[in-house]
């Protein structure tokens, strides 16, 4: 799904999966400060680390050791300890809402009264100066550019249920703690990689599923 080449490290690894596998595990294991960029693979990769290190029955000291800040304080910000399903309710004053919106709430498990404080990640495109005229036949034919975006459910029970008056349905999904760990580093990955967003193909709904 992904089109940009920033998310491989081998430059056909889009295409073959062998080939990115080999340069996957050939960057995991250069030294500290090596690479063709100044951030490390297994930094800017966590949960393909994670992958390789399972399916190969390989452990932390067989890689050399390094530190990741960023991703230790994205991980420290988030501190999910469970996962939701966010179901927000249809909309009709917005044709780009008219069969409501799915996003994932990251809980800290420290009482509903701090909920709002929590994470949320959506997808969403970028119909941000738009109008209704050019963003609707654009979401018809695949051709918005959209992300996944990262923000306290504050902002969204603001925009959805205060200004909207929209109802937010919260469905906890049963992951372990390690299933719920690479999910937050996999959106770690994603943080800068942009998709083609349609209405009915590349939808919010199913790049949430894809997560």
């Amino acid at each position: 799904e992904v089109q940009d080449s920033s998310f491989f490290l081998d430059e056909d690894g889009r295409n073959d999966q062998d080939r990115e596998w080999r340069a996957d595990l050939r960057y995991f294991f250069l030294p500290v400060g090596a690479g063709a960029n100044s951030v490390h693979a297994q930094c800017r990769f966590p949960a393909r680390f994670v992958l390789v290190k399972r399916s190969l029955d390989l452990s932390n000291a067989d890689f050399p050791s390094v530190d990741c800040p960023d991703l230790l304080a994205y991980q420290a910000r988030i501190s999910a300890k469970s996962i939701w399903v966010v179901f927000v309710s249809d909309y009709l004053n917005n044709p780009a809402s008219a069969f409501g919106h799915v996003l994932l709430y990251f809980g800290t498990d420290t009482g509903r009264e701090k909920m709002l404080t929590d994470y949320s990640v959506g997808f969403e495109a970028d119909i941000q100066g738009m109008s209704a005229a050019k963003y609707i036949p654009r979401g018809l034919s695949g051709g918005l550019i959209a992300s996944y975006r990262i923000a306290p459910l504050y902002d969204r029970v603001r925009k959805y249920e205060r200004e909207e008056q929209r109802d937010l349905w919260l469905f906890h999904l049963q992951l372990n703690s390690d299933e719920t760990d690479l999910l937050v580093k996999h959106l770690w990955e994603l943080k800068d990689v942009h998709f083609h967003y349609g209405f009915f193909q590349g939808n919010c709904a199913q790049k949430i599923l894809s997560l």
